[in-house]
């Protein structure tokens, strides 16, 4: 998984670009840290023990979130261990400038009945 990340952050770097990461805690930290030495990458330290299908996911969601919103950015894009982009950094980086300040989140009514599916 180190070697994953890595590649994802070679991959989206740009010199105005910061990462933020956030490692289960049932993951040894330091075999990322040590494979992910990059000026531009913060690990989160607030580390949550995320298991699938839990709260514990949306609170190490909230924990990087907070820790991105330090130096409040123009745009922060999450994204899992299981991501990788379809677009080079220069596009996406592109892209978010031609859509400077439109949201790219979507909402919808819950619960959903089944005449509205």
């Amino acid at each position: 998984m180190p070697r994953h990340l890595s590649r994802l952050v070679r991959t989206l770097h740009l010199e105005n670009t910061t990462f933020f990461v956030h490692i289960d805690r049932k993951a040894d930290i330091e075999v990322f840290r040590s494979a992910l030495r990059s000026d531009n990458l913060r690990f989160v330290n607030n580390r949550v023990r995320v298991n699938s299908a839990d709260f514990s996911c949306v609170q190490a969601t909230i924990n990087l979130i907070k820790v991105g919103y330090s130096t409040p950015p123009d745009y922060m894009c999450l994204l899992s261990g299981s991501d990788y982009p379809l677009r080079s950094a220069e596009y996406i980086q592109q892209f978010f400038s031609i859509h400077k300040g439109a949201e790219f989140i979507s909402t919808g009514q819950f619960p959903v009945s089944p005449s509205t599916r």
